[in-house]
């Protein structure tokens, strides 16, 4: 079939998971086609059959029985991803880092806090000062292990059935991002301890309302945060910047169309009195189309919140586990061996844990 390369091999492995248009003119692979091509296996014994291959297949590449492996595994992670990545969870709006872990078990992240403003400094008469000492707090948590195993049987390789394989990896990526979002809001639905060791939204932190979502409200918890001051030994205001903002509004889907108003409002009128219209200081905060309107679907009830912009203030801080901010797929055995043996597992595999770091970035109403 012409190919003699490694990368045209796994271009076609990409192909027959539909992460390649075929090339213009050419007879796509089936998944099986692709196994015996691979593997000189023509009668579907499970070895590798070396003498089998394509001549110009030998020739020009370095093939041996962990080529097929490898390009599978290649192409199901890829696609992996793409169930990943396919339905939006909003938990990204809350994760301000992403650090790899190094170990399983417990971890931290540091959080320092601000210093005041830098100190008058004469050269010529003195040294450089040390700056004063900041704070620091830490919120322990521990690397999480998730997973399962897809079983693939001989049946599902010899019967090319590609599509049932695409639909369970598909699903594999939508159920572990719906995983790792779910991790994420379930801080902010049961008000987890932030690094200070109370709870994120509390009287104390001048963070909790009680109003229904509304012009007036989400009005006053934007300008709550705004009056956060920084971490010690600073107690300067942390303010906002209106000419780019980026805060987000946090409502369930439930009430959805109440969210909408706030944002889309141009003017409102004070109660009782429909001849006082003013501007909506709301009006296109959220953005033009709505953007900035996060609806995960964990969320439930009345609840609803805003959230900074995570660039401003550190919200919640994850790790994974040698840096892999998706999940994976390993062979829990040799997919070869599915030939003799009737099924070999796609182990999903995603190892994470995070924390939150700083109470400053959110604010939440329980009417």
């Amino acid at each position: 079939m012409g190919i003699v390369d490694e990368l045209q091999l796994q271009n076609e492995m990409d192909t027959v998971f539909g992460l390649r248009k075929p090339t213009e003119g050419s007879r796509p692979f089936t998944f099986c086609a692709l196994y015996r091509y691979y593997t000189g296996d023509a009668d579907l014994t499970g070895f590798f059959s070396p003498k089998q291959l394509p001549p110009d297949l030998r020739a020009r590449m370095a093939i041996n029985a962990g080529s097929f492996p490898k390009a599978l595994a290649n192409s199901l992670n890829r696609f992996l991803s793409v169930g990943y990545n396919n339905i939006n969870y909003f938990d990204e709006i809350l994760i301000s880092q992403k650090a790899p872990a190094n170990r399983l078990g417990r971890c931290a992240f540091i959080e320092t806090g601000c210093w005041d403003d830098l100190p008058p400094i004469e050269p010529e008469a003195e040294d450089y000062p040390d700056m004063p000492a900041i704070t620091e707090a830490h919120n322990p948590f521990d690397i999480l292990q998730k997973g399962f195993v897809i079983p693939v049987s001989r049946k599902t390789i010899v019967n090319d059935n590609i599509g049932l394989l695409k639909r369970l990896i598909l699903r594999a990526g939508h159920v572990s991002r719906k995983t790792h979002a779910r991790y994420i809001w379930n801080m902010w639905i049961n008000n987890d301890n932030c690094n200070d060791g109370t709870a994120w939204f509390s009287a104390d932190h001048g963070n909790l309302g009680s109003d229904v979502v509304s012009i007036s409200a989400v009005t006053a918890a934007i300008t709550a945060l705004a009056a956060m001051t920084e971490p010690g030994p600073s107690n300067d205001v942390m303010g906002i910047d209106l000419s780019k903002p980026q805060f987000h509004l946090v409502v369930a889907s439930s009430i959805w169309d109440e969210a909408v108003k706030v944002n889309q409002a141009k003017y409102v009128y004070s109660a009782n009195d429909l001849t006082n219209m003013q501007v909506n200081p709301c009006y296109h905060l959220f953005g033009d189309h709505n953007e900035r309107i996060a609806t995960p679907p964990f969320l439930t009830g009345t609840a609803w919140g805003v959230i900074r912009n995570k660039e401003e203030v550190p919200i919640i801080e994850m790790q994974y586990l040698n840096g892999k901010e998706e999940p994976e797929i390993v062979f829990e055995r040799d997919p070869m061996s599915a030939i003799n043996d009737d099924f070999f597992g796609l182990k999903i595999r995603f190892e994470f844990g995070g924390s939150i770091s700083d109470y400053r970035g959110g604010y939440k109403s329980i009417p």
